[in-house]
C-alpha cells in the first residue's frame, strides 16, 4: 500500500468514526462497505427525489439499494429502488430526478434508508 493509499484510508476511517460519534450512531452488523456509505435526502419535490450518496470506502461502490416509505392522508406507500451508477472511493455523488411512480404527489413525508451497496472490484 502506498503512502497516498494509507492516507486516504486513514482519512476515510477517521471521517466515519467522527460521523458516528457526532450523530451518536451505534455500530451495527451491516457490512463494513455499507457502514461507510451515507445516503442523504437533499430535496423532495413530490414524487421526484434528489439524493446524495457519499462513499467513505477505499473502493468504489455501485448498486445502492434504497428502501422508501411515503405517507399521504393516512395512506402508506413503500418500495425499493436501486441506483446502479458507480460512486468512486472517497467521492460524493448527487442523483437528481429520481421519480417514484408509486408515491402520491400529495404525500406529506418520506423516509429513505440505504440497505445495500456492492463493492466494485
Amino acid at each position: 500500500m502506498t503512502g497516498q493509499e494509507t492516507c486516504i484510508r486513514n482519512v476515510a476511517l477517521c471521517s466515519a468514526v467522527l460521523l458516528m460519534a457526532a450523530c451518536n450512531i451505534q455500530p451495527s452488523r451491516q457490512s463494513p462497505i455499507l457502514q461507510r456509505t451515507v445516503l442523504e435526502l437533499v430535496d423532495w419535490n413530490r414524487p421526484v427525489l434528489w439524493v446524495r450518496i457519499a462513499n467513505y470506502n477505499l473502493v468504489p461502490v455501485t448498486n445502492a439499494q434504497i428502501v422508501y416509505e411515503a405517507h399521504a392522508d393516512g395512506q402508506e406507500s413503500k418500495g425499493t429502488f436501486t441506483i446502479k451508477e458507480a460512486i468512486p472511493a472517497g467521492a460524493v455523488r448527487n442523483f437528481v430526478n429520481i421519480r417514484l411512480a408509486t408515491v402520491s404527489p400529495q404525500s406529506e413525508k418520506i423516509s429513505l434508508k440505504l440497505i445495500d451497496v456492492e463493492e466494485i472490484r
